[in-house]
């Protein structure tokens, strides 16, 4: 009786940890679909910057300021990732606007 009780135990215990694993399985192949290209936002100022990214599904992450006595002031100089560069839906983007 008591082996029976062990047995039956385990099997319930497989067929939860499978169901988990396929749950996780599916969050996971779900989530590597979500993905997004990165816009090029070098030269837009920095309120298009952020549409253009919010547009994309992406936020923005850090931001610098570098000043500069030539060249467009107010724009969008550098980011990271590059445009093109494949991100999950919601992943940050650094930029760098001159001043």
């Amino acid at each position: 009786m008591r082996k029976r009780i062990v047995l039956l135990l385990s099997l319930v215990l497989i067929v939860a940890l499978a169901a988990a694993c396929t749950e996780k399985n599916n969050e996971l192949q779900e989530k590597s679909t979500n993905t997004v290209a990165v816009p090029n936002v070098i030269g837009l100022n920095e309120d298009q910057a952020k549409e253009s990214l919010k547009d994309a599904e992406l936020v923005i992450g850090n931001i610098e300021y570098d000043v500069e006595e030539d060249g467009d002031k107010d724009s969008v100089k550098s980011q990271n990732p590059a445009a093109g560069t494949e991100l999950s839906v919601g992943d940050k983007v650094d930029l760098t606007i001159t001043k």
